[in-house]
């Protein structure tokens, strides 16, 4: 089978996420901007005191300038794709996965599709941490995916930079579900962007990915 591994195969919800931090940036850097410019202007024209100028330069520098930068940075640097249980597995290792599934994520859709099994993408990418509704899927059928996508990839010929991690990631999500199969949890794929996290994102989310 003939895949294109030339390019990056992000879903479309990963570039949506994007322009939202790039317009929340803007917003910030506007906002704060402005205020700085009228406490400066106040303060030169002796409206305001020179104390309130700062305090506006300090606000646009942090929130401004710093905020646009991270908020961007955070979106574009690290991005994965993870399975979403709606209950704590234990004994599986697939949060720090899938970073590499999702740059080809496109590209492993293709060959699900072509071995006529569901695409990764039919299993997300809701997110209840923004209040969007999750919508749960048989680990089984998640398992097929896996399985035909694993099959075609260690007979073809796929340079070892790529397949390597590739065939690591649908490892662990294959023992994940295999797990959540046995137990008969279901589960969902979640869209995530910058790796940091907390214990109180896990106790308000729905399902958990450990």
């Amino acid at each position: 089978m003939e895949i294109d591994w030339g390019e990056n195969g992000y879903p479309t919800l990963h570039y949506e996420r994007i322009r939202s931090a790039r317009k929340y940036s803007l917003v910030a850097f506007g906002v704060t901007g402005c205020l700085f410019l009228c406490g400066l202007g106040g303060s030169v024209f002796g409206f305001f005191p020179p104390l309130l100028a700062a305090f506006f330069g300090a606000l646009f520098i942090l929130f401004g300038l710093i905020g646009a930068f991270v908020s961007i940075y955070d979106t574009t640097r690290y991005v994965q794709i993870i399975p979403y249980f709606q209950r704590q597995l234990g004994g599986i290792d697939t949060f720090f996965a899938g970073r590499t599934m999702v740059c080809f994520l496109k590209q492993l859709d293709r060959i699900a599709e072509k071995q006529n099994s569901k695409p990764i993408s039919s299993f997300g990418f809701a997110d209840d941490l923004l209040g969007e509704e999750l919508v749960w899927h048989d680990p089984k059928i998640g398992l097929q995916t896996i399985y035909a996508i694993q099959s075609v990839m260690q007979q073809s010929n796929i340079p070892d930079a790529i397949g390597r991690p590739l065939l690591s990631d649908l490892t662990k999500w294959q023992h994940a579900l295999e797990r959540a199969a046995s137990e008969q949890v279901s589960f969902c794929v979640l869209l995530r962007h910058g790796d940091s996290t907390s214990g109180h994102e896990w106790d308000v989310r729905q399902g958990s990915a450990f």
